[in-house]
């Protein structure tokens, strides 16, 4: 048995589904509450962005960790391999590495002052006195907008961290392994 939950943040009417045990794909049964009063809309928005909040702070640092590690093991691997790099290698993994670093440095830097400006203006926005319901929409609006435009920029550096990174990466492995070999 599956149950989800849908808040629909406009009306702040939650609908319960559940599905018992069907395929996937068939459609689930909605059960739906009454609307909450203000104080159950309060409590339920609060668990909610608690809830979003860990889940992204938890996610966000297992990802920042992981390149990080993977940043410092390059780091290690280039100053123990530069020496045993070929004329045109030793460019070229610097190159590839660097495009690499500097990519993922700058969409994050980037992502974190629009994300910065997004908190601010909501913050500001609820601070206001105008109604929740309009408050939340709008900022979802603004969420929705910001989705869109950063999925293409994500794509794009993820490319341009990741294979400029591997492949470096591969180059100074790949120097080290035939140095040891030959």
């Amino acid at each position: 048995m599956f149950v989800g939950i849908h808040l629909d943040f406009a009306l702040l009417s939650p609908t319960i589904f559940v599905n018992m045990g069907q395929q996937t794909g068939l459609p689930t049964t909605p059960f739906h509450q009454p609307p909450l009063n203000q104080s159950s809309q309060r409590d339920v928005l609060d668990k909610l962005a608690e809830m979003q909040k860990q889940a992204y702070d938890t996610g966000a640092t297992y990802a920042k960790a992981l390149v990080g590690i993977g940043f410092a093991g390059f780091l290690t691997i280039w100053t123990t391999t530069r020496d045993l790099l070929g004329p045109r290698q030793k460019p070229l993994a610097a190159l590839l590495l660097s495009v690499s670093l500097f990519v993922y440095i700058g969409f994050e830097v980037s992502q974190m002052i629009y994300q910065g400006a997004l908190r601010l203006s909501f913050a500001r926005q609820i601070g206001s006195g105008r109604d929740l319901a309009t408050v939340l929409r709008e900022h979802d609006d603004k969420i929705k907008k910001y989705q869109s435009k950063w999925v293409l920029a994500w794509y794009l550096s993820l490319v341009l961290t990741v294979i400029p990174g591997f492949t470096g990466g591969g180059i100074l492995i790949y120097a080290f392994l035939w140095r040891v070999f030959h």
